[in-house]
């Protein structure tokens, strides 16, 4: 999983992390290129659900969009380098 402040969507590389997956069929823009989206649903975050979510067959990780991640109540923080994903009463990912 990787955490990205710059991202506009969260997507996944591997359909089984969705929920309920729907069909879609669009192109999302990355730094990384042009992505094919066939799938959009809920991601579970370690509890927290997470959407929308896209599906890129193409996608060689899964990316969590941060504004995404505090759209639901969840804070970053970093340290040495780590980086802390917290909900008010417990961490949630520790990303490095």
């Amino acid at each position: 999983m990787i955490h990205d402040s710059g991202a506009s969507r969260s997507m996944v590389g591997n359909l089984k992390l969705l929920m309920d997956s729907k069909p879609i069929n669009t192109k999302r823009n990355t730094l990384s290129g042009t992505f094919s989206v066939t799938h959009m649903d809920k991601l579970n975050f370690s509890g927290t659900i997470l959407y929308p979510v896209y599906y890129c067959p193409d996608g060689k990780s899964n990316l969590i969009y941060q504004s995404q991640l505090e759209d639901h109540g969840l804070r970053r923080y970093r340290k040495n380098k780590i980086i802390i994903i917290q909900s008010v009463d417990r961490i949630i990912k520790v990303f490095q």
